[in-house]
């Protein structure tokens, strides 16, 4: 869980020689829960990221 007060944060994370660089967008102030995930601009199902073998992986994190 986070405050609700933190509208959007970041993280950056090293997996498997990977840098993730995690956007997280928490407009309407929600402490848990996952709205939607984009990796590379993109949409994925679930909440689970894809390996990549790109050196950095941008990944965008709505919550709800």
């Amino acid at each position: 869980a986070i405050p609700s007060h933190w509208k959007k944060f970041s993280a950056e994370r090293v997996y498997r020689g990977t840098r993730y660089v995690i956007h997280v967008e928490n407009n309407h102030g929600f402490q848990k829960g996952t709205k939607e995930i984009f990796v590379d601009g993109r949409l994925i199902e679930g909440n689970i990221l894809p390996l990549t073998e790109n050196s950095t992986c941008n990944v965008k994190v709505v919550m709800g």
